[in-house]
């Protein structure tokens, strides 16, 4: 937590009498908004800014001192993209990459450049590798340095999607959701996409209710954020205004549909802290990349 209302986790504001305290969108589910009441440095009460009404406890995530991460045991610490000073971001991105925010995966005028600079001094002289085309080779392609390698790195790099939604949102919210089924659904994905499906999807499994509040908490604070009060009647997203049988039921959807084609869908507990969930969904995709890495290999062999 820090005094930045910007804070994900949460921020707080010290007032004469006490600290006044926001959980942000990625707390813990049970967080409420509160003040925390001092007098002569001892805490007198509590209240609740949900109801107005006395706490005899009030629960905060402890803070992240260290983790350890996966079978090397790794020291690593989960860390917000907005969180990362910008001096850094700029001098990574000076070093590897100077058009990543401009480019979509590789870089044309630097792979011009690179074998412009490569044909004068008649050796390799120069990389052409974008950070996404570093990410393809050291997943699935080897350290020699050749242009056939770069070739390659450049197509799997524009083959690489990520995207939060896709048929199976739809066929889920519409099909199980609103109980239109899935066939329709299912249907109009063959007539439009026709076999294009994502080589994995991972499926962020966690109880209905508590999704849904975090929802509406993230929405109510998006509204304060942007200077537009913080009423309980903020306009939210028309899923969101949904009941508790309507989400119960699109998550039975996802998970048929997880059942249904297990290759694919991979759930994933989302009911712990965002660390957790992370480390969860970093251990799938690398699994899923090892074993798409030596699938690439095998068949280059044959």
């Amino acid at each position: 937590y820090t005094e930045n209302r910007s804070s994900r986790m949460g921020w707080y504001k010290v007032r004469p009498d006490g600290v006044e305290i926001f959980p942000g969108v990625d707390a813990w589910s049970g967080s409420e908004p509160g003040v925390i009441f001092l007098q002569g440095g001892v805490v007198e009460r509590i209240v609740s800014n949900r109801d107005n009404s006395e706490r005899t406890i009030y629960q905060l995530e402890p803070e992240l001192i260290s983790n350890l991460f996966d079978r090397q045991r790794q020291k690593r610490r989960v860390v917000h993209y907005s969180d990362i000073p910008k001096i850094l971001v700029d001098a990574v991105t000076s070093a590897e990459d100077k058009r990543f925010f401009q480019h979509a995966g590789f870089d044309p005028l630097r792979i011009i450049k690179a074998v412009f600079e490569d044909v004068r001094e008649g050796r390799k002289a120069q990389g052409a590798s974008t950070l996404s085309m570093q990410l393809a080779r050291n997943f699935w392609l080897g350290p020699e340095k050749t242009w056939r390698r770069k070739i390659a790195e450049a197509m799997i790099t524009l083959q690489i999607v990520l995207c939060d939604r896709f048929t199976d949102s739809t066929e889920a919210y519409q099909g199980s959701g609103r109980k239109l089924g899935s066939e329709a659904v299912l249907e109009l994905h063959r007539v439009l996409c026709g076999d294009l499906q994502p080589d994995l999807t991972i499926l962020l499994d966690s109880d209905p209710a508590m999704s849904l509040g975090r929802a509406r908490r993230r929405n109510r604070q998006s509204a304060d954020w942007a200077n537009k009060g913080a009423s309980k009647n903020v306009d939210e997203n028309r899923f969101e205004q949904q009941n508790r049988s309507f989400f119960s039921r699109v998550r039975e959807g996802y998970l048929a549909i997880a059942a249904r084609e297990p290759q694919r869908v991979v759930a994933v507990d989302a009911r712990g802290t965002p660390a957790q969930t992370h480390w969860r969904i970093m251990d799938v995709v690398g699994r899923k990349l090892r074993l798409s890495a030596r699938n690439a290999k095998f068949h280059h062999g044959l």
